[in-house]
């Protein structure tokens, strides 16, 4: 061998042993080379996750997203079908689509940060782990503080770490934003986040016997309504420790915590007791139903189980009321959700996004369809399907897409990509019966009803076809059940906007009429709808027929509280005003002034 070779070969290893850079720029080129000359078809896993973990330690991640790009391109541009792809293929496709996602939307997306070799390693660990990742993550998560913190826990707990990926993972997208108190009428309470007691803490509770339910059946998404405590860790080991009950029963905590009268009659809505707003205070002093379900809420998180507080307004106004897991795939969204009050929706924040959430959108989000076999498969084909659709194949996006809600009906993602795949390609009518089918597997949930009968409307008022559009709201109205006065309001709405743009304007009065008077026992929920009425049919020249029907109905109500009724009275004599009615508007204002 040549003197020059041997120092050459020596120069390398010293290199490759002493230099990691030097190595990781080896590896890359190799890795990429492989990727660009395998055989098309191969199983290119190994190769995929190791090309991007060698370009994280070369801050080489632009070169490595153009790589995963041009590989699915060579391997999917101008193919006509998925039919007759193997196991390897789509399981090495899907893995180069989401390694690509994670480097375009977070890598380098609007808050980019690279995680260094060692977590970037661990996070790519198994095509499942990068499957978790992408599907957790949302355009509304700050991933540089998520990376900041994934990094902090990855390093807290080298033992344990793998195990509890899940956990860590759900405190790295709760907490990469400021947490609100979970109510606004709390008193003071200052905490540190301090992410690795608080992460200690619950590997402590879902390690032993006192986790109320087990850490092995919960999701990243349950396990976000059990890591959002913004409290002092030492109150979820009071929690721990001073309350007791089962999952099955935990609403009774919401019941225990005496309501405080005296605040109500004194209209104290914040919390005005001295001290800190603790549970321990809670307990002591009693509250209103805000601290019920504060009390209830944050002691089912200090033993693991995902639980939130709801707000609405029934009858009587504002009401806080919580939900809670039972066990997996059941949940309890009506604890000290009064019936007679008739709450229309509970809503709730994400902890996640910090955007409002639905009661209807939590047992959506956490079905038990998400976690199985057949549905890590569904979230597969949706992840390639994304990818398709960035890459301007919109026949292979739609076909991924619909492989994908056919495991998962409820899969919403997927038909919202089969909707733009066609979309962009000007196949409308292939649209339409896309959303008749969505809306189909979508029965149960009328909140995903609605939106999808709106798509619906808006494809034929976009053809001008304004009596279809009205239809649709028609038909489904009927459909959304009397409980959801809310979405009926909506519904009803639409009518009303469509019919009034055909200028069929006593129809839409009586389509108000009927909405109003099907609701006539639903208080202040009725008010706005009420006035809304009064002015669109004076507005439509129809002020006699409006006078008429509003006094018969405020004539009918029983029950009410003065001042509520007084608002009811008040809408009377503002529509016996715009018909000209001296007579009615003087017998109005009699019974408003009783009733002040």
């Amino acid at each position: 061998m040549e003197p020059g070779t041997v120092c050459g070969l020596l120069l390398c290893l010293w290199l490759s042993v002493l230099c990691p850079q030097a190595r990781s720029a080896e590896d890359f080129a190799a890795w990429l080379r492989r990727i660009e000359s395998v055989q098309a078809g191969r199983d290119l896993r190994l190769p995929l996750r190791q090309l991007v973990l060698s370009a994280a330690a070369e801050d080489r991640v632009e070169d490595a997203l153009a790589g995963l790009e041009n590989y699915l391109q060579r391997e999917l541009a101008g193919r006509r079908s998925l039919a007759g792809l193997t196991t390897r293929q789509l399981e090495s496709y899907v893995l180069a689509a989401e390694l690509s996602h994670l480097l375009r939307e977070y890598w380098l997306g609007r808050n980019p940060r690279i995680p260094p070799p060692r977590l970037a390693e661990w996070l790519l660990a198994s095509p499942e782990r990068v499957e978790t990742l992408v599907n957790t993550l949302t355009r509304w998560d700050n991933w540089a503080e998520a990376c900041r913190i994934l990094e902090l826990l990855h390093d807290h707990d080298p033992v344990a770490r793998d195990r509890y990926f899940d956990l860590i993972l759900a405190l790295a997208v709760v907490w990469d934003q400021p947490r609100p108190p979970l109510h606004g009428q709390q008193g003071a309470l200052s905490f540190s986040p301090d992410l690795a007691a608080r992460y200690d803490y619950f590997k402590e509770l879902y390690g032993s016997r006192r986790a109320r339910l087990p850490y092995g059946r919960l999701s990243v998404v349950a396990l976000r309504f059990v890591v959002d405590t913004p409290v002092p860790v030492e109150e979820l080991a009071w929690a721990r420790d001073q309350v007791r009950g089962t999952p099955s029963r935990w609403g009774d905590k919401f019941y225990e915590i005496e309501y405080d009268d005296d605040r109500l009659r004194r209209l104290a809505y914040v919390w005005d007791r001295s001290g800190d707003y603790t549970l321990r205070a809670i307990r002591q002093h009693g509250g209103i139903c805000v601290d019920q379900a504060y009390y209830a809420v944050m002691t089912a998180r200090a033993h693991g189980i995902p639980a939130m507080i709801f707000t609405g307004v029934g009858r009587r106004g504002p009401h806080a009321w919580i939900g809670h897991m039972l066990g997996e795939d059941r949940w309890e969204m009506d604890v000290g959700r009064y019936e007679y009050d008739e709450y229309m929706i509970g809503q709730t924040v994400d902890p996640q996004t910090n955007r409002p959430m639905s009661d209807h959108d939590i047992a959506l989000s956490c079905s038990r369809a998400f976690r199985t076999r057949r549905g890590d498969l569904a979230y597969r084909y949706l992840s390639l399907a994304r990818e398709l659709l960035r890459m301007r194949e919109y026949d292979l996006a739609l076909q991924s897409a619909e492989r994908a809600v056919r495991i998962i009906p409820i899969l919403e993602p997927a038909w919202e990509i089969a909707e733009e795949a066609l979309r962009r390609s000007g196949r409308e009518r292939d649209l339409l019966a896309v959303l008749e089918r969505q809306a189909a597997a979508f029965e149960r949930y009328p909140d995903k009803l609605f939106e999808i009968a709106s798509r619906r409307a808006e494809f034929f008022e976009r053809r001008g076809e304004l009596s279809a559009a009205e239809r649709i709201f028609a038909d489904l109205a009927p459909r959304i059940g009397i409980r959801r006065h809310d979405l009926g309001e909506r519904v009803m709405r639409e009518q009303v906007r469509l019919l009034a743009r055909q200028q069929r304007l006593a129809e839409a009065r009586k389509v108000m009429e009927a909405y109003i008077t099907r609701n006539r026992d639903g208080g202040a929920q009725l008010l706005p709808v009420l006035a809304d009425y009064v002015q669109l049919a004076g507005g439509w020249g129809q002020s006699a027929e409006a006078a008429s029907f509003v006094s018969r109905l405020v004539g009918r109500m029983r029950g009410l509280a003065p001042d509520l009724m007084a608002s009811f009275v008040g809408l009377e004599i503002q529509a016996a005003e715009l018909a000209g009615d001296e007579r009615a508007v003087e017998r109005a204002r009699r019974r408003w002034r009783r009733l002040r």
